[in-house]
């Protein structure tokens, strides 16, 4: 079986893939043909709205992942119509249901004579299942139960997670935990997703964590940063009851007007592995991974969360003597200034539909929270010269 990440390449065709494995491929973002595209209006969400032409085209088939932010993108018609197409074409699929249980459940797959339990859950954005309503699964706090119950059944356990903070080549620390954690559970693989930008990886205890495997399949016309396009894509495989493990990495390009994913040359293979060492290096270092993570936040927040958050400054602001300590006016806290700097031309609701993004996001909360936690001291300040340098040097940008 073969792990990819972020299958995107929205309007453009894609050539059969190289490859005749069983693939797990998460599907970012339903695959509607234009007729179909046309009578379905997109769900209301902040941030873009994805659908693509083309289903991946191998051998083997496979599991598309649906747990994503981007598989409601037009609401459960939607969904019917990609998993239509899907199971036409031999795929199966998993964590999206009519029902938060059918959501949560795992898929069973065959493959070299191991049954291989998939679950997969997405941080909390936009169509996640409720107890009311049907969409994507959402990371919940009985996922290791899960894991333990499917590992009884079957001999290997894949969790899938569309987790982390995109652009960032690390995992906050918490992520990291996390992770750990459920492979402490009985998980044998994590499949880490959403990032679009490749993560480092790591063997912990007796499995392996894939924190964000990169854009497997993109339109490089849409995706233009290097870091966009190129990916790893690990291979498993079994000797007897031992997982064994081969990670390689591919390109994404445009032949002839058609998306064509292919293996890395040697020389792009040594710059990915190069890539790759100063990804994964924090992941054995606490002190470092967490002033990356800082380092990661506070560029964030002054990119952009700054100006989604912060009220627009007010000659009115309100300054009261107990919090003059503070490096901003205490207005932004206590006054009653507008709901935020608002960007030109958006509704209330979609203002609305933003914030909740940022709070109900994991990731986005995270970020947030260590930068606020940073900028006004109550967290020790872990940033340094060496983090800035790792930082730039992986261009992570905001």
């Amino acid at each position: 079986m073969r792990l990819c990440g972020d299958w995107a390449p929205g309007a453009r065709e894609v050539a059969p893939l190289p490859w005749d494995d069983l693939l797990l491929v998460n599907l970012e973002g339903p695959v509607l043909p234009q007729s179909a595209a046309a009578q379905l209006a997109p769900a209301g969400k902040a941030g873009p709205t994805l659908r693509h032409r083309a289903f991946p085209t191998v051998g083997g088939g496979g599991v598309l992942v649906l747990a994503n932010n981007h598989a409601m993108d037009f609401g459960w018609d939607g969904v019917a119509a990609t998993i239509a197409g899907a199971q036409a074409r031999g795929w199966r699929w998993v964590g999206v249901g009519p029902t938060l249980a059918a959501a949560r459940e795992p898929v069973v797959v065959e493959d070299g004579g191991a049954r291989i339990g998939i679950l997969a859950r997405c941080e909390t954005q936009f169509g996640i299942a409720t107890s009311t309503r049907g969409g994507v699964a959402s990371i919940e706090p009985g996922l290791e139960s899960a894991i333990r119950a499917l590992k009884a059944e079957v001999d290997v356990v894949i969790v899938s997670l569309h987790q982390g903070f995109e652009a960032a080549p690390w995992p906050s620390p918490r992520t990291q935990q996390f992770m750990r954690a459920l492979i402490e559970a009985g998980a044998d693989v994590i499949h880490g997703h959403h990032a679009h930008s490749p993560q480092g990886w790591e063997l912990w205890k007796d499995g392996v964590i894939f924190y964000g495997l990169g854009n497997f399949c993109v339109d490089p016309g849409v995706w233009r940063s290097p870091d966009a396009r190129w990916s790893l894509v690990p291979t498993l495989g079994w000797r007897g009851s031992s997982l064994e493990v081969a990670v390689g990495t591919t390109e994404v390009e445009v032949q002839e007007e058609v998306v064509v994913v292919r293996p890395s040359s040697p020389a792009e293979r040594r710059e990915h592995d190069a890539y790759l060492a100063r990804a994964s290096a924090p992941l054995s270092d606490p002190r470092l991974l967490e002033a990356v993570w800082q380092e990661v936040a506070v560029r964030a927040y002054n990119g952009f969360y700054r100006d989604w958050l912060e009220p627009a400054p007010s000659t009115r602001g309100l300054f009261l003597a107990p919090l003059r300590g503070l490096r901003f006016p205490a207005s932004r806290l206590l006054g009653r200034p507008s709901a935020g700097r608002r960007i030109r031309g958006e509704s209330e609701r979609a203002s609305m539909l933003l914030r909740y993004c940022l709070f109900a996001c994991e990731s986005h909360r995270e970020a947030i929270a260590t930068a606020l936690g940073v900028l006004s001291g109550e967290l020790p300040d872990l940033r340094s010269a060496r983090s800035a340098a790792l930082v730039d040097e992986m261009g992570v940008e905001f």
